[in-house]
């Protein structure tokens, strides 16, 4: 009884994500060596969804556009973001069209100038209210719903590339370690007793 008990609780906390990794991939433009942006998707405080983008870039490079494709409805209400940006629905990433992304929720850098963005060592957080974790990871893995973002002056040329969500890597949760621990330590008392 005492292993069905673990096995469920291992089984639970495999299925509950508390957060992810969004891997993002090249589509259109040359990139950059040194072009590192990073985005992490996590419960929020506020019974909804947190995407931080950060801009880890060891070279020039400035995010001046974000735009999240929402095909399943999930996102039901404007996502909110920092006060240096604002939301504007209707702008489109450079080459979307080629990879059949269409902007439901965008956002940009309030002024519009290339230099004002995510520059290298920010970070920008957009809540999504009212949103599950889980459903949204299931939606950005079956690409029911995409982030893309648009970095310019990208080192000494000033280049501009845009970047789609290509998967999502979940990171392990406390209870999932926790479950694990458990489980390795039934396996190693039961060992040790024969």
């Amino acid at each position: 009884m005492r292993i069905f008990c673990f096995t469920l609780a291992l089984i639970f906390s495999l299925t509950t994500t508390n957060a992810a990794t969004i891997i993002l991939d090249l589509f259109e433009g040359a990139g950059g060596d040194g072009v590192e942006i990073t985005a992490t998707i996590s419960d929020a405080p506020n019974n909804g969804v947190d995407i931080i983008l950060r801009n880890d870039s060891t070279i020039a490079a400035v995010v001046t556009t974000l735009a999240i494709q929402d095909s399943t409805g999930l996102i039901t209400l404007q996502p909110l973001n920092s006060l240096d940006w604002e939301a504007v629905n209707s702008l489109t990433i450079p080459g979307a069209s080629n990879i059949g992304f269409d902007t439901t929720f965008g956002f940009k850098p309030a002024p519009p100038p290339t230099r004002n963005g995510l520059n290298e060592g920010d970070e920008l957080t957009i809540m999504l209210m009212d949103a599950d974790l889980n459903e949204i990871i299931r939606a950005l893995n079956s690409g029911e719903m995409a982030i893309a973002i648009h970095v310019q002056s990208i080192g000494d040329a000033a280049i501009s590339s845009s970047y789609v969500t290509r998967k999502i890597t979940p990171e392990p949760s406390v209870p999932m370690l926790l479950g694990l621990a458990g489980v390795c330590m039934i396996l190693l008392r039961k060992r040790v007793s024969r």
